[in-house]
């Protein structure tokens, strides 16, 4: 799908901001706190905890994610280029004498035929493909440009799974003892603690790293709140909606929820079904449908 990937560059993470946490403590916490008002206007104090490892996950995250939207070729392929190495000299040397022997990768790429060491290079790089997006944390543009060079977007279903547990402790302080309807408007409540941050497409923050920056662009706190939300209202799906020729990460961004949630916000309609939007602008969402900009909505669950 991405033959234009294959660039023979190593991928390199720092982690030296891992020191927001105690360097002798492994096991050691960090506590966030936010005053915020529930649905009786009441004043609250929500409490957060995460641990060392938590936020070094958080944070690795973050800055795969990024490497990869401003350098997807190199991020892909500094983790496909040395497996395909591995297996082109595993092919050499079972395959018999008569055989075609790769001499490189470009050579194996520019052999694509029924034969068992084609076949064998071939399958071997669809998966470690796949298996780089899910390292990376990224997918694929569902709209390829090639002359725009590749597209490559946060995978927020993914990252969503990634960290929905960890703000279970979070999620429970919001939750309302009157139901689905009233725990959501806690949640959206709480989020207007994080500040607004600019569209910005070559950078994504996972909702962890979203609390130790507090500053959120559209997806980014659609996807904040939607692990709350998964946690205190767990029987309505939720989507991600954005443009369908955003790049990188997508802006604008908002997140729908099933209208039977009871959820208070303007309607929309999904896949014919009824939503109700919790996050973004509604005037430019309808700005959008009314210009008949293409948009994507994607499960998140």
């Amino acid at each position: 799908m991405m033959k234009q990937l294959i660039m023979l560059l190593i991928l390199t993470v720092s982690t030296s901001v891992f020191a927001v946490l105690p360097q002798e403590d492994a096991g050691s916490t960090l506590k966030l706190d936010w005053f915020w008002q529930n649905e009786s206007g009441s004043q609250q104090v929500a409490q957060a905890l995460f641990t060392r490892n938590q936020v070094k996950q958080g944070v690795q995250d973050q800055q795969k994610i990024n490497f990869t939207l401003n350098s997807p070729i190199r991020a892909l392929h500094g983790y496909i280029g040395p497996r395909l190495m591995h297996v082109l000299d595993s092919i050499n040397s079972v395959s018999p004498d008569h055989a075609t022997k790769f001499v490189s990768i470009e050579h194996a790429f520019s052999v694509k035929d029924a034969s068992p060491e084609s076949t064998l290079f071939w399958q071997a790089y669809y998966q470690y493909q796949d298996d780089a997006f899910n390292f990376l944390r990224v997918s694929p543009c569902l709209a390829q440009n090639e002359l725009d060079g590749p597209c490559i977007r946060p995978n927020y279903s993914q990252i969503f799974y990634s960290y929905r547990q960890s703000f279970s402790g979070l999620a429970e302080q919001l939750r309302s003892h009157e139901g689905a309807s009233i725990s959501i408007q806690n949640a959206q409540s709480w989020l207007l603690n994080i500040p607004d941050a600019e569209e910005h497409h070559d950078r994504f923050s996972p909702p962890l790293t979203v609390l130790l920056e507090n500053v959120a662009d559209s997806d980014e706190r659609a996807l904040l709140l939607a692990t709350l939300i998964s946690q205190i209202a767990p029987d309505y799906r939720m989507f991600l909606v954005y443009p369908a020729n955003s790049n990188g990460s997508a802006s604008p961004a908002w997140l729908t929820i099933e209208a039977r949630s009871g959820a208070n916000g303007t309607p929309v309609v999904i896949d014919n079904n009824e939503h109700t939007l919790l996050t973004g602008s509604p005037a430019l969402l309808k700005e959008m449908m009314t210009t008949q900009t293409p948009m994507i909505s994607e499960p998140l669950y």
